[in-house]
C-alpha cells in the first residue's frame, strides 16, 4: 500500500473525531489564596480549615450532557451527542482491567498517564503500542505534576458492550460539575500562572461570578484532569476511592471494524485513519479541551455551566481590554474564538449533538478549509480524513496552558 509522506488537505466532514464522552465522547491578587507549593489538603480557603473529604467542593458527574459517539453515515464520520440511554449503557463495564503502562515516561515529574487495558486490547499489540505512544507524547509536553488514569480498549466491543455498526469509537472524559466553584477555578488558574503576562491575564478575570451570553454563573463543568491541574481535587487519580464521587475514570475505545494505520512513521495509508492522531486527540479531550456551548439549547433546565476552556471563548471582536468583562459564549452559532490575551483562534460553534452553528461540536478548533495547503489549527480540530497525518501543535498546547497546565 502506498503511503503519504505529508499531511493531506483536511476535508470537512470526512471523519469527525469524538467529542468528550461522559459515558464515555489564567490574577495576581488571588495568588495568595491558592499557592502551588501547598499540599492538596491545604489548597482551599475555608474558615473551617482544610477540607478532609476526598470531594470537598461537592463535584459530581454530569453524564446527561457530555456523552458523544462518532458514527459513519453514508461514508461520512459524524460526531453526535449520546442519548442518556446510550451514555448509561456505555458507562457500564464488566471488563477486567490491568495497567499496560510500563512505567513513568521520562520521570520528569510532570504529567503521568496510567493506561489500563482490557484483555480485548491485548489481542491487538499495535493498538496497545499506539495508545502508549500517544500518552507518552502528552506526558513529554506537559510539566504539570498530576497523575491521571485512562482506561483504553480496541476491538469489536467497547469495554464489553458491542459497538453499534456505524460507531467508530467513544471517549469518556470523566466530566464533573460543581456549583459555586468559579472562584476556586479562578484562583487555581492564578496559582499556576507560568509567566507574568499570564498572571496579569488571570487577574482580569472577574471575582464572584463569570458573565456569559446567557447569564452570570458560578457553576463550572470540566474534566477531572483539568480540575486536578487547578488543585480543586487531588492531583493523584484514585479510580477506586473516587468512584463514589466521580464515577468511572476516563475511557477511550475504538472499533476494530474500521481501518486504522497504527504507525505514522512511514506515513498514513490512503484508505486508513491515523490511530495515533485520533488517540492523541481524545486524550486532549480528557485533559480538558471541552466546551459546553449549546447545552441549554438542548437541555433548557440544565444550569449555565461553562468549562474552563469556555472562560477563553469570545466573539471575534474581543480585545485584551475587554477580557475582564466581555461575555463568554455559551450559545451555538456565530463567530467564536479562543483568546488568551495575545492571539485569536477560531473555534467550532455547534451544539453538543452537532446541530446548529457550523455543524461541528464546540469542543474543537474550527475546521478551516480556506486553503487546502494550510495546516489545521491543531490536533483538536473536529475532522480527519483517510490518509491524513495530524499532530499536536503549539496552538493545542497554548490552549491547555491557558486552562491550567504548564
Amino acid at each position: 500500500m502506498n503511503k503519504l509522506k505529508n499531511c493531506l488537505p483536511v476535508r470537512l466532514g470526512v471523519v469527525t473525531l469524538i467529542g468528550s464522552l461522559a459515558l464515555s465522547s489564567l490574577c495576581l491578587s488571588s495568588v495568595a489564596r491558592v499557592a502551588t507549593s501547598t499540599p492538596y489538603s491545604n489548597r482551599f480557603d475555608s474558615p473551617a480549615g482544610p477540607p478532609q473529604s476526598a470531594n470537598p467542593l461537592q463535584l459530581s458527574p454530569a453524564p446527561e450532557v457530555s456523552g458523544f459517539l462518532i458514527e459513519e453515515v453514508g461514508g461520512i464520520k459524524n460526531c453526535r451527542n449520546a442519548t442518556p440511554e446510550e451514555a448509561l449503557a456505555l458507562s457500564e463495564s464488566n471488563e477486567q482491567l490491568h495497567p499496560i503502562t510500563p512505567g513513568r515516561h521520562g520521570g520528569t515529574g510532570g504529567l503521568s498517564i496510567t493506561l489500563r487495558g482490557t484483555q480485548q486490547l491485548e489481542n491487538s499489540p499495535q493498538a496497545k503500542a499506539a495508545f502508549l505512544a500517544a500518552a507518552a507524547r502528552w506526558e513529554s509536553l506537559i510539566q504539570t505534576p498530576i497523575s491521571i488514569v485512562i482506561d483504553v480498549d480496541f476491538g469489536p466491543n467497547f469495554f464489553g458492550h458491542p459497538f453499534p455498526p456505524p460507531v467508530l469509537g467513544a471517549t469518556g472524559t470523566q466530566s464533573l460539575i460543581g456549583s459555586r466553584i468559579y472562584d476556586y477555578v479562578r484562583d487555581g488558574l492564578a496559582a499556576g500562572a507560568s509567566s507574568v503576562p499570564e498572571a496579569r491575564l488571570y487577574d482580569l478575570l472577574p471575582v464572584g461570578s463569570i458573565g456569559t451570553d446567557i447569564g452570570h454563573t458560578t457553576t463550572m463543568l470540566s474534566t477531572s484532569a483539568d480540575f486536578r491541574a487547578l488543585g480543586l481535587i487531588s492531583p493523584i487519580a484514585d479510580p477506586v476511592g473516587e468512584m463514589p464521587f466521580f464515577g468511572p475514570p476516563p475511557r477511550i475505545g475504538f472499533n476494530s471494524s474500521f481501518p486504522f494505520d497504527f504507525d505514522p512513521g512511514d506515513g498514513i495509508d490512503v484508505d486508513k485513519f491515523d490511530f495515533d492522531a485520533v488517540a492523541a486527540h481524545e486524550i486532549g479531550h480528557v485533559l480538558g479541551f471541552e466546551s459546553n456551548v449549546g447545552i441549554k439549547e438542548i437541555a433548557p433546565f440544565f444550569p449555565t455551566a461553562p468549562s474552563v476552556l469556555d472562560l477563553f471563548r469570545f466573539r471575534g471582536d474581543v480585545t485584551l481590554a475587554m477580557f475582564g468583562f466581555a461575555d463568554r459564549i455559551l450559545s451555538s452559532g456565530g463567530e467564536q474564538v479562543f483568546f488568551d490575551g495575545h492571539q485569536q483562534l477560531e473555534l467550532s460553534t455547534g451544539r453538543p449533538d452537532g446541530s446548529g452553528g457550523d455543524g461541528a461540536q464546540a469542543s474543537h478548533w474550527k475546521q478551516l478549509v480556506v486553503n487546502p495547503h494550510q495546516p489545521p489549527i491543531g490536533i483538536m480540530i473536529p475532522g480527519i480524513g483517510p490518509g491524513e497525518r495530524h499532530v499536536i501543535t503549539r496552538n493545542d498546547l497554548e490552549a491547555l496552558d491557558a486552562i491550567g497546565y504548564r
